[in-house]
């Protein structure tokens, strides 16, 4: 019997209805001593990447923290410090107080190899010479790692780029995914990834794929998921759409600067991440009257 794959227009129905999948039909897990609601074989589409926003209030979903995770990531960055000025909940991944060891994804992709090129740069390479490959794979797994004793190890197993209909999309593979936490901001940096890339190679953004193979709430989270579920409306909240990617580099240079208490020239910035800076300005000024 063939089971159709949902597919959602928004990250707000996406969102609503995981978590009520989950929540009403998951398994009791205990995985590493922590209880946990769980659904296997997770797999779902978002039709519009854009519509990546969790813009329920009862969510308190942070687009700042979001934003400071991508800058992160495209930076190749994997010092804790600038996770923790947004939430300290990113300390407790750390094996030594300084760096993240598994989830530094952008560091994965972005840095330098052997060669001098980086990953993302072969998979635009490969993807203008060959525009129908199924090779432009990145592997984000745990070569190496320490399974077992590590606080953190990477939850993405890979992500394909795949131009389809003429349309870019994005296949993103995870091991383990926190339903309640985590995905939202997940989504927010791929969906990011697929329309950067998609800029790049100057494709219409396809379809965003997210397979999971545990998809789960933890019980700390059990209340609130619930809760969750009831109140969420069915909003649709899009980004517009980027047309270049010019501006990336002084929307990193602004978050940097803006994080470090410094002033930043909103001047530089383009009509796309003007906006999106005036966020992590607001951030900035509530940390600043917060511990006045």
């Amino acid at each position: 019997m063939k089971v159709e794959t949902p597919h959602y227009t928004s990250a707000d129905v996406l969102y609503r209805d995981l978590i009520s999948w989950v929540m009403n039909t998951g398994e009791e897990v205990v995985a590493r001593g922590l209880q946990t609601r769980e659904r296997t074989g997770a797999y779902f589409v978002l039709t519009n990447p854009r519509a990546r926003l969790i813009s329920s209030a009862s969510r308190k979903w942070s687009l700042p923290l979001a934003l400071g995770e991508l800058c992160w990531h495209l930076r190749g960055d994997n010092f804790v410090a600038p996770l923790k000025y947004y939430t300290e909940r990113w300390a407790r991944y750390s094996d030594d107080g300084v760096h993240i060891r598994g989830s530094c994804y952008g560091r994965k992709i972005f840095s330098p190899s052997h060669n001098g090129s980086n990953r993302w740069q072969e998979v635009v390479a490969l993807l203008r010479h060959d525009p129908n490959s199924r090779r432009a794979v990145l592997d984000l797994a745990n070569e190496g790692s320490d399974l077992i004793g590590s606080k953190d190890v990477s939850c993405v197993n890979a992500i394909q780029f795949l131009v389809r209909d003429g349309c870019l999309d994005l296949f993103v593979f995870m091991r383990s995914n926190d339903l309640f936490i985590g995905l939202p901001y997940d989504m927010f940096f791929f969906t990011m990834l697929q329309e950067i890339m998609a800029v790049t190679l100057d494709r219409p953004v396809g379809h965003y794929h997210h397979i999971a193979t545990s998809l789960h709430v933890y019980e700390n989270d059990f209340q609130r998921a619930s809760e969750f579920c009831k109140s969420l409306d069915d909003s649709q909240s899009a980004m517009p759409a980027l047309m270049s990617t010019a501006g990336i580099e002084q929307f990193l240079i602004a978050e940097a600067r803006i994080r470090e208490g410094l002033a930043h020239d909103r001047a530089m910035l383009d009509d796309y991440w003007a906006p999106l800076a005036d966020h992590l300005v607001g951030f900035c000024q509530g940390k600043v009257h917060k511990h006045r």
